[in-house]
């Protein structure tokens, strides 16, 4: 727990820092380098992806897709996605007999999957003027309802969630999480309406809050298990080591590779704040 806390007390400040300066090509480069480091952690500490030139053509694609955005690459999405699946193939037409196409797939899969979830964080700074509000609120969603399910599990969980995927995670402690989420976004989204008075006059909609909020809070806990199902299956512990007492940066995003896609989508249909 020591170093649990030792390392939000060194990534809080980090997220912090990249937030101040989420109008920037910051945002961008720090999506990328999480986008670069997960797509790493996710083949190669599974094993799923053993060739190397797989392996880094696979995170170069992840690191360049949070850079789509920009008025020079955003008409060449589809071109950089095309450039990928060929590289891909020559690849496996030159170590076909090592190499088996189920690690192409996975490795696209997991290429695709990766940075267009986290790349929805600088879609939604470029679509929304309180776009860090959205950021923030995702954030919240996962690790809120994490923070929650933990807590409330240790004290009234009894019984087993998903016994075959987390054998520790329980029923009491995902209700418990949900709720915690959503109380918990409710006051930060009133504080959020009253700092930010002087800049912006919001106004917020009570009920897509709590939808959004909700449905996030439980897409979440999916994304927690998702990543178990990924663990138990390949028979490691973490994705990584990147973080202290926190595993890997997939270990950290799994409930958020989920949540933010979400949230964008949805802010167009339900959006949370609205100006005055």
């Amino acid at each position: 727990m020591k170093t649990r806390i030792i390392s939000a007390a060194v990534g809080i400040p980090i997220l912090i820092a990249v937030l101040f300066f989420y109008n920037t090509i910051t945002l961008n480069i720090a999506i990328a380098l999480v986008c670069l480091i997960g797509v790493y952690e996710f083949l190669h500490s599974t094993k799923y992806v053993t060739n190397p030139a797989v392996l880094v053509f696979s995170m170069v694609f992840a690191a360049v897709i949070p850079f789509t955005n920009i008025p020079m690459l955003k008409e060449k999405r589809i071109l950089i996605i095309m450039i990928y699946i060929v590289a891909m193939i020559v690849i496996l037409f030159t170590r076909h007999s090592t190499l088996k196409f189920e690690q192409i797939a996975v490795a696209f899969t997991v290429s695709v999957l990766i940075p267009f979830a986290l790349s929805s964080f600088v879609f939604i700074r470029d679509a929304y003027p309180v776009g860090v509000y959205y950021i923030l609120l995702i954030f919240l969603c996962g690790w809120i309802t994490d923070a929650g399910a933990y807590f409330i599990g240790r004290v009234f969980g009894k019984h087993k969630l998903a016994a075959n995927i987390s054998p520790k995670k329980t029923i009491e402690g995902a209700v418990g999480g949900v709720v915690f989420c959503v109380i918990f976004n409710v006051a930060f989204t009133y504080v959020y309406t009253v700092i930010t008075e002087d800049s912006f006059h919001l106004e917020a909609n009570l009920v897509a809050l709590l939808v959004i909020t909700f449905t996030a809070s439980v897409i979440g806990i999916f994304g927690d298990l998702f990543a178990s199902i990924v663990k138990r299956q390949t028979g490691i512990k973490d994705f990584g080591n990147v973080i202290p007492g926190h595993g890997g940066i997939i270990d950290r995003f799994d409930s958020v590779l989920f949540i933010a896609p979400f949230v964008y989508v949805m802010c167009d249909f339900m959006p949370i704040l609205s100006v005055a």
